[in-house]
């Protein structure tokens, strides 16, 4: 609960190490990977189509295994905004870029 909302976070990589302590110990929010299995990159190459493909699963797996929301913010990559317009139509998206990305 994160001021009178439910919250969850998602996401296709989770270093315990390198988060931010409010992750930790899912005392604000659950903290759920999907995708820890697939590569970030093969031969240190092809970084970007995978961080696009451990996206666009992320989105299904959320949209087919979850609640609906009535927001999902998404954050760094933009690529699977089409499927969570397609599977959660409902949904309000905020698409969150890190500046240079």
């Amino acid at each position: 609960m994160l001021q009178g909302h439910a919250v969850e976070m998602f996401t296709s990589r989770y270093e315990k190490h390198r988060s931010f302590e409010e992750t930790k110990d899912n005392q604000y929010f659950p903290v759920v990977v999907y995708n820890g299995y697939l590569p970030r990159h093969v031969g240190n190459r092809l970084h970007i189509l995978f961080a696009i493909l451990r996206a666009a699963w992320l989105a299904v797996c959320v949209c087919m295994w979850h609640e609906s929301y009535d927001v999902i913010v998404c954050d760094q990559v933009s690529a699977y905004l089409p499927i969570l317009r397609l599977f959660a139509p409902n949904s309000r998206l905020f698409f969150y870029c890190h500046f240079p990305d």
